[in-house]
């Protein structure tokens, strides 16, 4: 008999596209946003399809099955949704955006002044919440009063949003330890694969330099 733990994952029968993932954790990196933004989460996911989401993280910007993330009990998640609803033209449009980004650079730099409030450069690297309100501006829809410099939190209290409740359900111990086993799997490729790409722009870059 399985036995639940304290832990839980997001019920990918209830996420749809276009719905927006607010999560905290109990690492350093999250306490510091967190406490930066007077906020109560730290990164901020989009939903591509059905358990598949697209973020920007240190590894630059990747797609990932949201089924294999697992939250304590004390960390914070939110699934945000549009209030409006949105066109098949403009979810499409959406989803279209993100998907572009991915592999697209992390910009720590940026991420940094979006929390202390310094709103430049503007490049085309990204942050999470960044990928996430750039999305939704592509198709007119301003979820913050500036796209290129908010925080996850100032997603969470945007007013075009509306928070869904019971989307997680509670994992079990076999299930924690398989999902667990999948996670660093795919941690390893994801690393893997942001290896070999920032290796080819750097090899890029030394051949126009090489040929000018």
């Amino acid at each position: 008999m399985n036995k639940l733990v304290p832990k839980r994952c997001i019920n990918i029968q209830l996420l749809q596209p276009g719905d927006i993932v607010l999560t905290s954790a109990k690492g350093l990196m999250s306490k510091i946003v967190r406490w930066a933004s007077c906020g109560i989460v730290s990164h901020a996911m989009i939903c591509v399809q059905h358990s598949s989401v697209i973020d920007s993280t240190f590894l630059g910007v990747h797609a990932r099955n949201i089924q294999r993330e697992i939250f304590g009990p004390s960390e914070q998640v939110f699934v945000l949704r549009l209030r409006e609803p949105l066109s098949p033209e403009q979810l499409a449009a959406i989803v279209e955006f993100a998907r572009s980004k991915v592999g697209t650079r992390y910009s720590v730099l940026e991420a940094v002044r979006s929390v202390a409030g310094i709103m430049s450069p503007r490049t085309r690297q990204l942050f999470c919440s960044r990928l996430v309100a750039r999305a939704y501006a592509s198709v007119g829809f301003n979820l913050v009063p500036d796209s290129d410099y908010c925080t996850p939190e100032a997603l969470r209290l945007s007013p075009q949003l509306t928070e869904l409740f019971n989307m997680t359900e509670s994992v079990s111990q076999d299930d924690l330890v398989a999902l667990e086993k999948q996670k660093n799997g795919t941690t390893k490729c994801r690393r893997h694969r942001t290896w070999c790409s920032n290796r080819c722009v750097s090899l890029d870059i030394r051949w126009k330099i090489s040929t000018m």
